[in-house]
């Protein structure tokens, strides 16, 4: 029930995490957009003002000035962008880690729940071959088949196949990363 509600939270806060960076980086490329097209239309402005005759040269040092200035402005947007994008990358890639680790710890449960199927049927086994009374049997047996209605239902949970199969096999967690994420 616990690692149920660990993976509930962790998928929630994945799914949180990858929403909001998708969107802020997405709010910064329209942001960098706009500001690309406004360069464009103010040097397609003073091109038609230079055609211009009337037009002074003052003015048009001073929107030569303008249009350095917003220039100056779209590589700092540009590295704003990259710096952003970088960080959704490390999101991306902390996220497929904790879908790692959700699969590991999936696979674990289902381990022991397999571990405690033999013993069940173990004990079912020792049970028979000791030949207790046939009412001892019966209560023994009619308790040891609930626990294996309740396993198979929990069971049901973990059947879940996750892409990261080979990344368990492959490379345990660290114990102390684990502890860490269990602790959060």
């Amino acid at each position: 029930n616990q690692l149920n509600g660990l993976n509930n939270k962790l998928v929630s806060q994945i799914t949180y995490e990858r929403k909001s960076h998708a969107n802020l980086n997405a709010k910064q490329l329209k942001e960098i957009e706009s500001l690309k097209s406004i360069v464009k239309s103010l040097e397609s402005i003073i091109s038609s003002m230079q055609k211009v005759s009337s037009l002074k040269d003052s003015d048009i040092i001073s929107l030569g000035t303008k249009i350095n200035e917003l220039e100056a402005d779209n590589p700092s947007l540009e590295i704003k962008a990259k710096e952003l994008e970088n960080e959704l990358e490390k999101v991306t890639q902390n996220s497929s880690f904790k879908d790692g680790l959700i699969f590991c710890f999936r696979s674990r449960v289902s381990n022991l729940e397999d571990e405690l199927d033999q013993i069940i049927l173990q004990s079912h086994q020792s049970i028979n071959d000791s030949k207790i009374g046939s009412a001892e049997v019966d209560l023994v047996l009619s308790s040891n088949d609930y626990a294996l209605v309740s396993l198979a239902k929990r069971g049901e949970a973990v059947k879940e196949v996750s892409h990261f199969s080979s990344h368990c096999s492959e490379s345990e967690p660290d114990e102390s990363i684990v502890k860490d994420e269990i602790g959060s």
